[in-house]
Formats: structure tokens, sequence, C-alpha cells
């Protein structure tokens, strides 16, 4: 899987100011990537914009998005390539599972798309780990 855009800086930027009566899609991302001194605007907005999104990044460069709705169980989960725009979709998340923030994410093969992959999210601040199969069959979760 090629990297080479790696590392990315990421930025939030609201191009009109921070007021609230501002339209919501007037937000951009953009990312920067520092490899090949460019910046991307407006790269999968709507993947990372959502409110109650979470994201946590991978050692082989794919990001696992959360759009976490409270109002609606089960949250949408995907991994995502910011460099190549490749999305796989991911079973959904439960409401029984409550995703920290501080967690480091980890995939079982470097092409997630491999049939075994496993994508794995370790609290770091408690004894708990989210675990899902990239080719399906749902979530699990375990506490020690």
């Amino acid at each position: 899987m090629p990297s080479s855009c790696l590392p990315l800086v990421v930025f939030h930027h609201h191009p009109h100011g921070h007021g609230q009566e501002e339209d919501a899609n007037d937000e951009e991302m953009l990312m920067f990537s520092v490899s090949k001194r460019s910046l991307h605007e407006n790269v999968e907005h709507g993947l990372l914009a959502a409110g109650n999104s979470m994201c946590w990044t991978t050692p082989q460069g794919w990001i696992l998005l959360l759009a976490q709705d409270h109002g609606t169980m089960p949250s949408s989960a995907r991994l995502w390539n910011p460099c190549l725009g490749d999305k796989l979709p991911l079973p959904d998340i439960g409401e029984e599972h409550q995703m920290p923030y501080h967690c480091r994410c980890l995939l079982s093969h470097k092409d997630p798309t491999h049939p075994g992959c496993v994508i794995v999210l370790f609290n770091d601040t408690a004894p708990y780990l989210w675990y899902c199969h990239t080719a399906g069959g749902g979530d699990n979760s375990s506490s020690f």
C-alpha cells in the first residue's frame, strides 16, 4: 500500500469566521502532505466534519472513522485511506460499545481488504479493547 503522502496535517477551516449563523457546509477540511509538500482541499469533508465523528489513525495509513449520532444507534464505521480515497465499510457498532477518544488503532494486515484482517482499538486508559473483521462478521469487545 503506498503511503508516500504521509504524514498528513489536517486542519478544519472556517473561511468566513466562527459565527453560529454560518452554514455548516461553509466549513473546509484541509490536508497538507508533508512529504509531497502539497495541499488537498475539501478531502472527504462529509466523512470527517460530522459533529460527533471520531477517528483513529493506523500505522498503515488508514483512518478508522466512526460517525456517532447519539439519537440513532448503531453508529456507522468505515476505514478510509486519505492518500488514495479508498473507503471500506465496516459493520455497524452497537450502542453497547462506548468508544473513547484515547485509543490506539491497529490493523492485523497491511491490506485491510485481506479476508483475515482484524481492526483492533486498544483503550489506553482502561482494560478494554474492541475489534472487528474487515470482511464482516460483526464487532466484538473484551475487558481484561
